[in-house]
């Protein structure tokens, strides 16, 4: 103890000795620790937040994927025929958005109103603090207006009154009798904020008139033991008559997604927020030798941390340090294989023709290479075909979704939207540049089970699909692999039914 107090006083000593350095120091660390607090701020609700919903992993969002709707939906005839008919959820309930309302009563103001089904709060396991939900009667058009207060607008606007419980307020200029109060972490799916929930009132005679109806999105709570890929097959049937009965023109654009409801909170920002907590943690380590370097009169340390930042701001190819960001992923996927269901036969993706075969290339947006003669090596094989093909697996395992963003910071861009599978053995397959993903991030799947759909994301000049094999992490050329080989790039795949 003695020593340790020799240490600190020897320190002060010093610090007193040097008042600017001793500044620049404590200033330098507030501001780190005050920027690392305020990054994991940030990324804590994407990564590590619990969501407040009991058995919160039952919990999809469903629904059909189009160019003219953003995020997945259905239309209300559609959705209320798959009411009737889906087998995997126990529970199956819509919404129709989060929408400017007014309460228009003695003090006039603008607030949110959430239109959904009287089987949504049911579904999500959400009781009100005090009061009810409302019933299947009210929830039909034309029948007498109900609405719930969130918590935040019960404290503002009605002072935490439990008597508020049956009063009519104005709103849009109908009269709607309060009928209850949300809990105080209530949380709308898609974290929009809410100030009111009422019934949205659907029609449910359009199914007869085989009308499409408004455009609702779908939300169920899988049956105990489900799989969020189990969910998907057992709706391909109904997805099927929805697509049947879409323009033929838009057919091949359609597609049926099912994803948890934190995957849906976060979009693809999955990547993003790990990048922004190490980064973070970086500010925070290179910080103090900044400090040091500014208290020695010496700004050429700080050029140099600048340096990077200038010199990666451009769009950039796939780069040496990228691919060794994408090892590193790869490495620590890897780990799962032991628990990874495979065959151990591989399966040809997709259909179509092979534009680039793996190994060396004078392309130059692949990665550079010293060891080839035109120092750029292509680590797989591009797949062509009509964009939105669906992606298969080519052999069964375990899917992780990633999104590769571009420019400082934002690691690699050039396989864009991209889906890495674990397989048993220490095999890992790759498959890039995708439009979209088909299931779930850390989902186990069968062979020839759809994983994406073919796109033109990332460093990509048209529409197609990179595909990798790699054993222990090292990539290996997928023509050893794959069956009916095709010898030489431009050579139609032979057609294999999936």
């Amino acid at each position: 103890m003695n020593g340790l107090l020799q240490d600190v006083r020897y320190g002060l000593r010093q610090l007193r000795l040097a008042p600017g350095f001793a500044s620049i120091a404590v200033l330098t660390l507030a501001l780190g620790i005050g920027a690392t607090t305020a990054m994991f701020s940030l990324v804590y609700g994407a990564l590590f937040r619990s969501l407040p919903y009991p058995r919160s992993k039952e919990l999809v969002s469903v629904g059909v994927l189009a160019p003219i709707i953003d995020g997945e939906f259905l239309f209300a005839g559609s959705y209320l025929g798959w009411r009737n008919q889906q087998v995997p959820f126990s529970s199956f309930t819509s919404s129709t958005g989060v929408n400017d309302c007014d309460l228009t009563d003695d003090r006039p103001s603008r607030v949110t109103c959430a239109s959904v089904e009287s089987t949504f709060l049911p579904t999500f396991d959400i009781q009100p603090i005090f009061g009810r939900n409302f019933t299947t009667e009210e929830d039909r058009p034309n029948a007498p207006r109900v609405a719930l207060l969130s918590y935040g607008l019960w404290q503002s606007r009605f002072g935490g009154d439990r008597n508020v419980i049956d009063r009519t307020v104005s709103l849009d200029g109908r009269e709607t009798q309060i009928i209850g109060v949300l809990p105080v972490h209530f949380e709308y799916p898609t974290l929009a904020h809410v100030g009111l929930v009422v019934p949205q009132a659907l029609d449910e005679s359009m199914v007869q008139r085989h009308e499409l109806g408004t455009v609702v999105r779908v939300y169920g709570r899988m049956k105990p033991g489900m799989e969020i890929a189990t969910a998907a097959a057992q709706l391909q049937p109904l997805f099927r008559n929805f697509v049947d009965s879409a323009p033929p023109p838009f057919r091949k654009l359609l597609r049926l997604q099912v994803r948890s409801i934190r995957d849906l909170q976060i979009h693809d920002s999955r990547l993003s927020a790990w990048l922004l907590l190490f980064s973070a943690l970086a500010v925070l380590l290179i910080l103090p030798s900044a400090a040091f370097a500014l208290g020695l009169g010496d700004i050429r340390l700080l050029s140099s941390l600048n340096a990077p930042l200038d010199a990666e701001i451009e769009l950039v190819d796939v780069t040496p340090e990228e691919l060794n960001s994408l090892q590193a992923q790869i490495a620590s996927l890897i780990r799962e294989s032991y628990r990874a269901r495979s065959s151990g036969k591989w399966k040809w993706p997709m259909d179509g023709v092979i534009t680039q075969g793996f190994g060396c290339t004078s392309y130059p947006f692949e990665p550079y290479d010293p060891t080839c003669p035109s120092h750029h090596f292509h680590s797989g094989i591009d797949l062509a075909t009509d964009y939105g093909t669906p992606v298969h697996a080519s052999d069964g395992g375990i899917v992780h979704n990633f999104t590769m963003g571009c420019g400082w910071g934002g690691g690699l861009c050039g396989y864009g939207r991209y889906v890495v599978m674990v397989h048993a053995g220490g095999f890992t397959t790759l498959y890039g540049h995708l439009s979209s993903w088909a299931v779930g991030d850390g989902v186990q799947v069968d062979k020839d089970t759809v994983i994406g759909y073919e796109g033109s994301t990332g460093n990509s000049t048209g529409a197609h699909t990179h595909f990798e094999v790699r054993i222990e992490n090292s990539p290996v050329d997928p023509m050893q692999m794959l069956p009916d080989l095709a010898p030489q790039p431009g050579t139609p795949i032979p057609s294999v039914p999936h």
